[in-house]
């Protein structure tokens, strides 16, 4: 008899414990929020041992602590104590259990040594022992605890054991179709964000090609005519409204981070260098510090130095905006092999994690998936283009942004960039003066105004210069001096024209006159990377718009020293 009556109490245990996995299974596969699940497979779990408090701690990576996620009969003032714990041996049950990743059973509390750190806090509160087991994600992972404890000593039966065990199996079933569900939201809205932001680049790359085009001819007509006035003072306006010009462009390349032509220009670029400049750029005059804390030894950067300082800036200006009493942003950076699946939107390799965080007054949740959309903004005087021009930015260096905050504790923006493997970071070097060339130039660009000035400095120069509007008419001229035999020494073709064949067109069907021309591409704007990598395009060099003497010639110069090699 005693034996039927423990077979009917073991077949009953093992029903309640099916009949609690397939209630939280049902409360996954619905789809219900996280917390609410596990504070249902809490209170089931409780209900299978009566004086049981169950809870659940979940591991914060950002952080690296225990958050408190379940546990709603633990006294309120002991899971707040417990919330922000960090995993390590001694750090009682759960911290223990979190950082050895199997179970910790502690029968006594007031004994054991595991608790010394915390004893008194739970004795204050009732708790006498605590089961706790890992909550294991993929490659056994630790994602979290889940504890059972009791007010008074107690030691578990096999039974028991086994209930802790399926607990946080359930749990670690829930915490994944969690992080599942987040990275698919994740990736939607990425894919939401960029289709946006293409929509604006395509704007805005058209607005940057004309808006550069018509400062190469103020640009270049204010450098002419101060090389002809000798009266100091309208010397002096001219060269103001250059430096006016030289400003400008600061505009430009933020309309060209927007458009699918503003590829990086990627070297290996010291991350210490730029985080340098753009605290002296964003910060001048302001009441927000900056304090630099990135690792020793921190490998370069593969990226566009120009974009990463416009890049920090903007997140500096952000957390200025955010903290008007002023204060303190924490830059750091740190080195991260990233392994496939680890993060969905980046390839396999090591990039240099680079983080901003500021004490400000933070986003609300409700607003933190659209800070990277163009034009929206929560301040009276912002844009709304400035994260957004961030987010464009790490995309096009193949990178990855993300952000954290809570209201009135600040905000954190953590952007991993791929790391220059095995570069060393090339020292900036002043430009020697430009010697004069020699030598026939066919110039083609289908804005006038920009052909007289370019016309004019390479005649200064010592170049003759032939210059004509659009590309079939460059092909001809070029045939047709090549056929008299009195080619070309170099041709500079601007890539895009409204009408007729643009640079990357004609430089092709010129090699196949004359496969040994110097050539050079000039633009305002390019739908592709033809600027950043000219040599992989038919071309010998690139001279970005808006550009000074020294550009063109020395884009010249650069394009026939190749051809002599």
């Amino acid at each position: 008899m005693p034996r039927l009556t423990q077979t009917a109490e073991r077949l009953e245990h093992e029903r309640r414990v099916l009949t609690t996995q397939a209630a939280v299974l049902e409360s996954v596969a619905r789809g219900v929020a996280l917390p609410d699940v596990l504070e249902q497979l809490c209170e089931l779990i409780e209900g299978h041992a009566p004086g049981a408090i169950c809870s659940v701690l979940l591991f914060e990576e950002s952080t690296g602590t225990l958050r408190t996620a379940a546990g709603s009969s633990l006294p309120p003032e002991y899971a707040a104590a417990l919330d922000g714990i960090e995993p390590g041996e001694g750090a009682g049950s759960c911290g223990t259990a979190a950082a050895r990743g199997e179970p910790v059973i502690v029968c006594d509390i007031a004994t054991d040594p595991l608790w010394d750190s915390f004893r008194d806090l739970a004795l204050r509160f009732g708790i006498r022992s605590c089961w706790s087991s890992p909550i294991l994600g993929p490659g056994r992972a630790v994602l979290g605890t889940f504890a059972i404890s009791h007010g008074e000593p107690r030691e578990p039966s096999t039974e028991q054991l086994a209930l802790l065990q399926t607990a946080s199996h359930l749990a670690g079933l829930a915490v994944e179709r969690d992080q599942v569900q987040r990275t698919k939201e994740s990736l939607s809205l990425e894919l939401q964000n960029r289709q946006r932001l293409e929509s604006l680049g395509v704007l805005a790359g058209g607005i940057a090609h004309d808006f550069n085009n018509l400062m190469t001819a103020v640009l270049g007509n204010l450098s002419l005519a101060a090389d002809t006035v000798t009266d100091s003072e309208t010397l002096s306006y001219l060269k103001a409204a250059e430096e006016a010009c030289e400003q400008s462009k600061i505009l430009s390349s933020r309309f060209l981070s927007f458009a699918r032509g503003g590829a990086p220009q990627r070297e290996p670029v010291d991350l210490a260098d730029v985080v340098r400049e753009a605290c002296s750029f964003a910060l001048a005059g302001s009441d927000l510090a900056c304090e630099w804390t990135g690792a020793p030894g921190l490998p370069a950067v593969d990226g566009d130095r120009s974009q990463l300082i416009q890049l920090l800036s903007n997140l500096l200006l952000n957390a200025d905006q955010a903290t008007p009493g002023g204060g303190l942003a924490m830059v750091g950076a740190r080195v991260r092999h990233v392994a496939r699946g680890d993060l969905a939107t980046l390839e396999p390799g090591h990039y240099v994690v680079l983080s901003v965080r500021d004490s400000g007054d933070g986003i609300a949740p409700e607003h933190l998936d659209r800070v990277f959309e163009p034009y929206f903004t929560l301040r009276d005087a912002g844009s709304g283009l400035g994260l957004a021009t961030v987010h464009s930015i790490v995309r096009a260096h193949g990178g990855h942004i993300g952000v954290e905050s809570q209201l009135g504790r600040g905000t954190t923006f953590t952007i991993h960039l791929p790391a220059a493997e095995g570069a060393a970071v090339q020292p900036m070097v002043a430009v020697p003066d430009l010697a004069r060339g020699r030598g026939r130039v066919l110039l083609m660009d289908d804005e006038p105004a920009v052909l007289r000035v370019a016309t004019a400095f390479l005649e200064r120069a010592g170049y003759s210069v032939e210059a004509v509007a659009e590309g079939d008419t460059a092909i001809a001229r070029f045939t047709e001096a090549h056929e008299a035999g009195e080619p070309f020494d170099a041709v500079v073709l601007d890539l895009t024209v409204r009408s007729g064949l643009g640079g990357k067109a004609a430089v092709t069907l010129m090699r196949q006159v004359d496969p040994g021309i110097a050539a050079v591409v000039a633009s305002g704007y390019s739908s592709d990377d033809i600027l950043s990598s000219p040599d992989e395009h038919g071309f010998d060099s690139a001279v970005p718009k808006p550009f000074h003497q020294s550009d063109l010639v020395g884009g010249v110069q650069r394009a026939l020293e190749a051809r002599r090699r």
